[in-house]
């Protein structure tokens, strides 16, 4: 094991990885929880094969499937399934063929229910291009797409803040993205459409408000009655001089003054 490890170590700090192949293989035959970088080092040698052999279909689903399989012996030996699923998902997103879009999105997925805010910001937005894919394929309907964006935008939010900038960055970059992929998706009828019954049926339910004024905020629906009875519900729920405001301004636009002065009044309170 310790021989092994050093050869193929060696042959890897040089980048000489068809020469460290042989003595890799040998360590994750006989001794694979030696070391987490076993794996870590196997996928990059992998990718760069995979990358090599362009245009040799039958060599890249082979590359593909030892790379798949590094993954699952990484989890199998060090644990951290959600974490590396995440990963792996996305690899199998970009380097897959058709047929493993919809086991890239599973995997994506249950890196996702597994990770929740932790979630890494690129599988987040990898997570949502696989949905896309499938929804363009018949395979996710539109509500489906609708519902995940804000429960993805849930950990972006929960990140935005982070002390670490490079973290903060990636985590804005992740908003930026999903929002794009999530323009094209639904109008203000498509949202009015799916949330009233949801909100019909549960009206006190904080999250779920949160989340639509969320969604038909990023799709300008401002104007809908819809919008404002579940801005008005989620302002008494959770008071701020920002949802005040906002209501107070909606009631401007349609002449209701009385009820706009009793909004703007309620906001300047709250905003001391």
């Amino acid at each position: 094991c310790i021989k092994s490890l050093s050869v193929y170590s060696g042959f890897y700090k040089h980048k000489a990885y068809k020469d460290a192949i042989p003595a890799w293989k040998k360590v994750c035959d006989i001794c694979p929880k030696s070391s987490k970088n076993l794996y870590l080092r196997g996928v990059s040698m992998y990718k760069k094969f995979y990358k090599e052999a362009k245009g040799d279909d039958a060599r890249q689903e082979q590359l593909f499937d030892t790379l798949m399989w590094i993954y699952d012996r990484r989890i199998e030996n060090f644990g951290q399934e959600g974490y590396v699923l995440g990963r792996k998902g996305t690899d199998m997103l970009n380097y897959g063929q058709e047929k493993d879009l919809n086991d890239a999105f599973k995997a994506l997925r249950k890196s996702y229910e597994m990770q929740k805010t932790k979630t890494e910001a690129g599988v987040l937005v990898t997570l949502y291009k696989a949905m896309y894919k499938l929804f363009k394929e018949g395979k996710v309907s539109k509500d489906e797409l609708i519902e995940m964006y804000p429960t993805l935008m849930e950990v972006v939010d929960a990140n935005r803040n982070s002390s670490k900038e490079k973290t903060k960055k990636a985590y804005m970059s992740a908003e930026e993205n999903l929002q794009k992929m999530f323009a094209p998706v639904a109008e203000c009828p498509d949202l009015i459409k799916l949330f009233t019954p949801k909100f019909d049926a549960n009206p006190e339910d904080v999250k779920q408000n949160r989340n639509i004024i969320k969604l038909m905020d990023a799709k300008q629906c401002e104007d809908s009655d819809f919008y404002i009875k579940v801005a008005v519900k989620l302002n008494e729920q959770e008071p701020s001089p920002h949802s005040a405001f906002s209501i107070g301004k909606w009631y401007l636009k349609k002449a209701k003054y009385v009820d706009a002065i009793d909004y703007f009044v309620q906001a300047a309170q709250l905003a001391e």
